[in-house]
Formats: structure tokens, C-alpha cells, sequence
């Protein structure tokens, strides 16, 4: 056998790990989520996978234990894919040891809780998805002779992995019609592929191996269901299979995974407000979220309508984002994130930036009369470049909505702008220990939070119907459900969506459209 590189103790190389987990995951997030069509196409796998894996490896740079890493999985999953990632990490977490080195037998036998444990949370496990390659790289694990090292036993899981992603197209009918692998499995792979590179010290691999989705698989059937919702139940002692009974009625695609005290549940449903007053009768409720499946479905149809080819793109849009949040969204969107930090990137950045997305045509969108500054300098040096102007970052978000890969960049700068049109927006910074609300150029003060989401919310006109989104900064101490709960108290008929942006400023940014 070759000389193994040394290998870390659990804790470091769990944080190490979980974070390239995450970069991997990050850099193929569009292919991913591109690649979506089961059980519902709505383009969110992969970020849903995302916000799970960054929740756990921020939880592991912050020096939690296992038990904690686990507990920060659950808490955070989103979708069926969070949901069973978060029950992958919680087994491999039960086979690790706060202590010691890591082992080949305890590599061994992280990939086979992992995929024990995930197999038990569903109560109807479907072949073809990632439960599918959960399980066969438990099996390359095992397979491995008994004087392999730790790295040995971590390839050997991934290439049967890697294996078992290739077979899910046959077993599952959609994947077979789209053309495509399943998209949770690719999803824990490549995040398998990340903990790898992080244990041999190699690159990431950021280029996807994936087909493009085929036409069929943008006419796949919607959900029965609209929303995606998720909460927390906690209570004394929990009967998950009764929650999970009770809920059949009001939904499908449901999963109820935890324990006694502490349970996450995950439905599609038309009425997730009476979903968790079911539940709650059994606990209290918490960190309730649901997304709109069929906008997701709309927005991911745009996404892979583009002409056929190794990319198809003609046109690549280009949007600046400041945090990591943002980047999260912007990418779900279809639309390339461009770091920015506390200094403007200047004109060659973005033509270097533009060149390396490879497409034709490139637009550049933002709302920041400084950054558009910067682009339309550019876009005087490459006449490939367009750039287009919105009046806020609620706007840029409404606009690239309607992104076309396959049309010019003069046609994707119109339809971003009719979009970004139709949005009104305000924004709420901290001042001086309370809040100020407002926009164009006017502004209200208030003590709290919550009283300025609401006021600001009834100014910009959420009438029923009304999509209300949020982008919450780095600075707000209340998560998501607390922002989106403020939100519906102030427009009860009106869908709202809150996102953790993590921009330094504003503490709030409101769109209603």
C-alpha cells in the first residue's frame, strides 16, 4: 500500500471537511439545481442542500461537537434533499469520535450509518435518488481490504458513488424522460468529492459532468401540491409516525425526522399555516418556512429552456453579489454571482470576469450607480458587454427572474427591466439603536424591527396576492421564519419569502411586486 498522508483529528478535520463539502457544493450549485425533476421540478435541490451543508459547516468552525453538528443539520434542512442530508450527516456523525484520529475502520463506518440512518428516516425510501448512492458508497466502503487507509476507504466510497450517480437514470421514470442523473444524489457526491480534494489537498472540482435538462423535462407535471414547507416541533414526547399520519390528509412528499423532544417536518401542502396547527397540537412550533413551488417551477423552466448544446448560452448574466447569501440566490436564479468586497472591482476585473463565463454576450445587472459605473466602462472596452440598470436589489432580483440564456443580451436587458419595473422596494438600515424605513429618498424611524417591516410593507401596497420577498443583512439577530412571520402579520394574503443575504447594509431590503 502507498504511504497514506497524515489525517487530522475528528474535530479538525470534520470543520475542514464540512467546509470544502460546501465549496464543492457551491461551485456546481447551478447544475444541480438545473438538473431537478424529482420528486417535483422545482429547481431547488441544490439549494436546498446549500443552506443545510453551510448551516452545519459554520456550526463546525464555531467549535461545535458532534452531537451538535447533528443538531445544527436538522435544524437548518430544507426540502426532501436537506431533509435527508440532514439524517446523512446526523449517522456519520453517530460513527465519528469526538476524539481521537481519524481511522479507516471509522471511515468505514461513518458512509455505512450515513446511510442506515438515512434509508430509516424515510418511511417510503425511493430507489434512484441519493438514498440510491448514500447506500452504494457505504458499499465501496466496506468493500475495502482491511490494511487500507482512511484515504483509501474515501476513494473507494466516492468512485462507487460516483457509480451509483450513473445509475439512478434508470431507475426512476423522470430522471429517464429528462435525461438527467438524479439531482440529490449528484449533490451529495460532489459534496463527497469536496471532503476528498480537502483530505488529499487537490482542487475542487468546480466543472459539471452533467447533460443540460432535455425539453421534456420542462413540461414535467407540477406538484399536486404549492408549497414546500418546513418547521420544527418540539415538545415532551413526540409520536413522529402520528405526525406524519395525521398530515397525510393536507399533503404529500412528507418526512418527519428527529426524535421524542425535537422533530423537522417536511411537506408539500396548499395550506401550510393549518399544516402547523396540526402539528402544534402535538408541540410547539418553530422556524416555519414554505416556499412557492410553482414560481420555482416557472423559474427553473426559464432556466434550462436554452438551444441545445454543450453550454447553449448566448447570453451570460453577470450580477454582483456582496455576501454569500446573496451569491446563493443570485446562482439560483441563473445568473452568475461576481464577488464583491469593500473595494469596486474595476473594468478589466469584469471583462476578465465576462471572458471567463464564456458565453457570446454578457449583461451586467445591478442597482449600485457605483458598480454600473464601473460596468458601463467596461462594456466601452468589450463591445460584447451590456449592462442594465435597476432601481433597486429587490428589482435586480424580480428581473433576472426572467433571464433567457438563449436570447441576445439586448433581449434579456428588456425583460429584466419590464421585471424590475413591476417591483417596489424599500430598504430599513440601523440607526442609532432603532430603525430606519423607507425609500425614495424619504424615511421613518422605529424602535424595533418589527414594527418597521410592517409599516414599510403597508407602504409599498402588499394587496392579496401581493409576493413579498426580504433579504435579510448580517446584522439581524432574527432568522427567516421570525422575519416572514412579521411580514404575513402585516399582509396576511400575500406570499412573502425571507432570505438571509448576510449584506453588511441594509439591515432589510423589502420588494413587493
Amino acid at each position: 500500500m502507498p504511504e497514506q498522508p497524515s489525517v487530522s483529528a475528528v474535530p479538525a478535520a470534520s470543520t475542514a471537511a464540512l467546509s470544502a463539502a460546501r465549496d464543492a457544493l457551491s461551485a456546481r450549485l447551478d447544475e444541480v439545481n438545473d438538473i431537478n425533476v424529482f420528486p417535483v421540478a422545482d429547481g431547488d435541490t441544490g439549494t436546498n442542500m446549500l443552506l443545510t451543508i453551510s448551516a452545519v459547516a459554520e456550526a463546525a468552525a464555531e467549535g461545535a461537537d458532534l452531537e451538535s453538528i447533528a443538531r445544527a443539520a436538522l435544524t437548518a434542512a430544507r426540502g426532501n434533499s436537506g431533509m435527508i442530508l440532514s439524517q446523512v450527516i446526523r449517522g456519520a456523525t453517530e460513527a465519528l469520535e469526538d476524539g481521537g484520529v481519524v481511522s479507516a475502520d471509522m471511515v468505514r463506518a461513518a458512509f455505512g450509518r450515513a446511510a442506515e440512518t438515512a434509508y430509516e428516516a424515510v418511511r417510503n425510501p425511493v430507489e434512484g435518488t441519493m438514498l440510491t448512492v448514500a447506500r452504494r458508497m457505504a458499499e465501496g466502503a466496506e468493500r475495502t481490504a482491511g490494511d487500507a487507509g482512511p484515504l483509501d476507504v474515501l476513494q473507494a466510497a466516492l468512485s462507487a458513488g460516483w457509480q451509483g450517480v450513473e445509475e439512478t437514470t434508470g431507475l426512476l421514470e423522470q430522471l429517464q424522460v429528462a435525461g438527467v442523473v438524479d439531482s440529490g444524489a449528484l449533490g451529495l457526491v460532489v459534496m463527497t468529492d469536496g471532503i476528498a480534494a480537502c483530505a488529499e489537498g487537490r482542487e475542487i472540482v468546480a466543472a459539471g459532468v452533467a447533460e443540460r435538462v432535455s425539453a421534456q423535462a420542462t413540461e414535467h407535471m407540477p406538484s399536486r401540491y404549492r408549497y414546500c414547507t418546513t418547521f420544527l416541533i418540539e415538545g415532551d414526547d413526540l409520536d413522529l409516525e402520528r405526525v406524519e399520519d395525521e398530515l397525510e390528509a393536507i399533503g404529500d412528499s412528507i418526512l418527519v425526522i428527529g426524535d421524542r423532544a425535537r422533530a423537522k417536518v417536511h411537506i408539500h401542502t396548499d395550506e401550510p399555516l393549518r399544516v402547523a396547527e396540526m402539528a402544534g397540537a402535538h408541540g410547539s412550533i418553530e422556524a416555519l418556512s414554505y416556499d412557492d413551488m410553482r414560481r420555482q417551477e416557472a423559474e427553473r423552466a426559464a432556466r434550462v429552456s436554452r438551444p441545445a448544446g454543450s453550454d447553449g448560452a448566448r447570453t451570460a448574466v453577470l450580477v454582483p453579489a456582496p455576501a454569500g447569501g446573496i451569491s446563493v440566490l443570485i446562482a439560483g436564479l441563473g445568473a452568475i454571482p461576481l464577488p464583491v468586497a469593500a473595494a469596486l472591482p474595476d473594468e478589466d476585473d469584469l471583462i476578465a470576469a465576462v471572458e471567463d463565463a464564456g458565453a457570446p454576450e454578457a449583461l451586467i445587472v445591478s442597482h449600485d450607480p457605483a458598480f454600473l459605473a464601473v460596468a458601463a466602462a467596461a462594456a466601452n472596452q468589450n463591445p460584447t458587454i451590456r449592462v442594465a440598470a435597476c432601481p433597486s436589489f429587490p428589482a435586480v432580483l424580480s428581473g433576472v427572474v426572467g433571464i433567457d440564456p438563449g436570447a441576445g443580451a439586448d433581449d434579456n436587458a428588456g425583460t429584466i427591466s419590464d421585471l424590475a419595473g413591476e417591483t417596489r422596494a424599500a430598504e430599513i438600515t440601523s440607526a442609532g439603536g432603532g430603525y430606519l424605513a423607507g425609500s425614495d429618498g424619504s424615511a421613518e424611524s422605529f424602535d424595533d424591527l418589527p414594527a418597521a417591516v410592517a409599516a414599510t410593507i403597508a407602504a409599498l401596497g402588499a394587496d392579496d396576492g401581493a409576493l413579498v420577498t426580504l433579504i435579510i443583512g448580517a446584522g439581524v439577530a432574527a432568522g427567516e421564519a421570525d422575519v416572514e412571520a412579521w411580514a404575513r402579520q402585516a399582509a396576511p394574503g400575500a406570499e412573502v419569502e425571507a432570505h438571509s443575504g448576510g449584506q453588511e447594509s441594509p439591515a432589510l431590503w423589502i420588494g413587493v411586486e
